[in-house]
Parts: C-alpha cells; structure tokens; sequence
C-alpha cells in the first residue's frame, strides 16, 4: 500500500471515521461533485475490483471555500445495483452520511494510491481541483 511521505498526512489518510467530520472540525464543508456515473475503471481499479467497468463518483471537499480533498470512489456496477444503489442520489452529500449513519453497508479499506506528477490520473485530479478552485474562488 502506498503511503504518503507526510505522517501527519498519513494521520488523516488512515484514521478511522468520517474525513468529512474530521474536515468540519477546522470548518465550513461542501462537496462538490465533478463526475458521476458508470464509467470505464481506470487499471488500479479494475485490480482492485476485479472489473472493468463500474460507478465513479468524483467530488472535490471545500474547506471554507477552499480546496482541500480530491476524491474518487468506485464500486462495481453489481454492487451499485445492490448495497450502493443510493450512491447516485448523493447529490452534494458527503459519502459520510452513507457509510457512518446506521446504514447497513460493507465497504472495503480505503486503496490510496501515489499519484505520479505526470500520470494521467493526477493530471485528471489536478484539472478537477483547479477548475473548481476556480469555480469557489469567484465567490469570494
């Protein structure tokens, strides 16, 4: 598993609980959705998953109007036409409140994976971030 060269953001990474709680500690929360839907896996997930297709839900948590998390999560479109099926109607709720408020569902440790500066992914995340910085920044 990889792990970040920060411990103190190994700290946040690994914790167990809400990161949406631990988020609202220090303030004001919104959870921006930038995709969401079935969409093609990238390879780490479709390893992790034993799939190629799946749901993706990809958010960006504001953190008094700031950026501060870029998120993807995934599941199996089985799972998502089981147990997950109220992922799509989130909306600009945090996950948090599927998976930390009595609902009964399983979910598999959290995968981190290392985002390599040029890779595609972290070029699709730096694109998600940046263009809603620029969205909340233009609220200020």
């Amino acid at each position: 598993m990889a792990r970040s060269a920060d411990p103190s953001i190994n700290a946040w990474l690994f914790a167990g609980g809400s990161l949406t709680a631990r988020l609202r500690a220090h303030g004001g929360v919104e959870v921006v959705v930038v995709r969401q839907g079935v969409s093609g896996l990238w390879m780490t997930e479709q390893h992790d998953l034993n799939c190629r297709c799946g749901y993706a839900r990809e958010v960006v948590l504001l953190l008094n109007g700031r950026v501060a998390v870029w998120a993807r999560s995934v599941t199996s479109l089985l799972a998502f036409h089981g147990a997950w099926k109220s992922l799509a109607g989130l909306g600009t709720r945090p996950l948090a409140e599927l998976l930390f408020q009595g609902r009964v569902l399983d979910r598999d440790a959290l995968v981190p994976h290392r985002l390599a500066r040029h890779d595609p992914v972290s070029r699709w995340a730096q694109q998600s971030t940046t263009a809603v910085g620029h969205a909340s920044n233009a609220f200020e």
